[in-house]
């Protein structure tokens, strides 16, 4: 296995500071779901160390800059915000002849270069560039423990009680708004199945979104079918929450303050 980080911009962010910080939705993208299950939530010291463990592959958007090897030397939470200390491999840049094959090699998928993140593959890196005669020293892996992440447990969710009636669902609700918090809700078919995350930005299988890069392209269409539907919006704001209930995926996240709406919407296939 091994990180792998994206990130835009000029074309030697990897080699000015040794640090560099990505929000937290960023990170898994790309990433197979068992792996990401591993990984759910605040990163604990376990999953911090597991992530340590493993090689890096440091590149840029659209390979408009070197791609180099590293490793990870901390990890740190901010909020919403991950923060990564690393160090590059004393090694020359990788040198890439065919991109195709290369892309292949590492597990990279279609249009995963156009967008900044941080995924995990189950890939033995340096073996597939050593293979490629991207990497002639074997020696630079030493010390990395890349079955760490393996042994971790699944993410631990919170316990579920199953509730029979809404009279027991209503009593057990009327527990969560007892500190004086507004409290929001949202139903979900399958907890595990199903992350809190906008259609948009839900992978498929394989790690990839299915919609994310033809946004654009969606959210014009539908403004030119049904154009009356939107001529009183002033915001692109306002044309997006009318998008979501026209059932186009969207960059929203429907909630509710009223946890009976959440129930109800919580048998159905989002």
């Amino acid at each position: 296995m091994y990180n792998l980080f994206v990130v835009y911009g000029s074309n030697d962010i990897w080699e000015k500071t040794g640090r560099y910080s990505l929000e937290r939705s960023r990170f898994l993208e790309y990433t197979e779901d068992e792996i990401s299950a591993k990984f759910g939530g605040d990163l604990s010291s376990s999953q911090i160390q597991a992530l340590i463990s493993l090689p890096c592959l440091f590149m840029y958007e659209n390979f408009d800059g070197d791609t180099q090897t590293g490793r990870l030397t901390s990890i740190s939470m901010n909020g919403r915000t991950i923060e990564v200390s690393y160090q590059l491999d004393d090694l020359p840049p990788i040198s890439i002849n065919d991109i195709q094959d290369f892309g292949k090699r590492i597990g990279l998928q279609r249009w995963e270069l156009t967008r900044t993140h941080w995924a995990i593959k189950d890939i033995d890196l340096y073996a597939q560039l050593r293979a490629m005669g991207a990497r002639d020293t074997v020696d630079i892996t030493s010390g990395l423990e890349t079955s760490a992440v393996q042994s971790l447990p699944e993410a631990a969710l919170p316990d579920a009680k199953p509730i029979a009636s809404v009279s027991e669902f209503v009593h057990e609700v009327l527990k969560l708004e007892g500190d004086g918090k507004e409290v929001f809700y949202r139903g979900h078919a399958d907890r595990v199945k199903y992350k809190l995350a906008p259609t948009l930005f839900r992978p498929e299988k394989g790690g990839e979104p299915k919609y994310l890069l033809v946004e654009h392209q969606l959210y014009r269409e539908l403004l030119i079918s049904n154009s009356k539907d939107f001529r009183d919006d002033a915001t692109t704001l306002d044309r997006l929450v009318r998008m979501q209930h026209f059932g186009l995926p969207t960059r929203l996240l429907d909630i509710t303050s009223n946890p009976l709406i959440a129930l109800y919407e919580s048998p159905r296939v989002f």
